[in-house]
């Protein structure tokens, strides 16, 4: 169809023309209708070649951006990411970068352990949540940490005295 002609179609696709001649009636024998109309000066298409050529397109559209949204899902990096570091690194490096980091990798759900100490990764763990007042304005006061699990919220955990803070960052400003 977008060839034009049987000719220009069997050069773009490197066959030849009685190739492309052989495919079109083989569709047509096999949708039991006439889709193109041949004469030995030009060709037409029917009716019914111009609403199967329509409805094909769209579905080949569809197939080509659910094979580009797989393959870009596989290149946006998912999950838990779990980092322990002295108050130093953390506090000149990791911190503020975390609102850019947040932003690059949404998908990344963050947990950060800060202590000058050593970490007892295996330990009870002590939680509390704490917020910006703009975010407490933005969201309201969580009433269950689940309230906390929507894709708008990311976590750093810092270990203060032996027990955890879990600060929410959304995204805003």
């Amino acid at each position: 169809m977008e060839a034009g002609t049987f000719t220009k179609a069997a050069d773009s696709l490197r066959v030849t023309k009685a190739q492309i001649s052989r495919l079109v009636l083989s569709l047509e024998s096999e949708l039991r209708t006439q889709l193109l109309n041949r004469t030995t000066r030009r060709v037409t298409v029917t009716p019914d070649g111009a609403s199967y050529y329509e409805r094909t397109v769209r579905v080949l559209d569809e197939i080509e951006e659910i094979e580009s949204s797989l393959s870009r899902a596989k290149l946006t990096p998912r999950g838990k990411l779990r980092i322990d570091a002295p108050s130093a690194i953390a506090s000149l490096l990791l911190i503020p970068a975390l609102g850019d980091f947040c932003k690059r990798y949404p998908e990344i759900q963050l947990d950060m352990g800060v202590s000058d100490k050593p970490v007892d990764l295996i330990g009870e763990i002590h939680r509390f949540a704490c917020a910006s007042p703009a975010y407490l304005k933005r969201h309201g006061v969580p009433q269950h940490p689940s309230e906390l699990e929507d894709e708008r919220h990311r976590a750093a955990l810092a270990d203060c005295a032996h027990r955890y803070t879990q600060c929410v960052y959304d995204g805003g400003p």
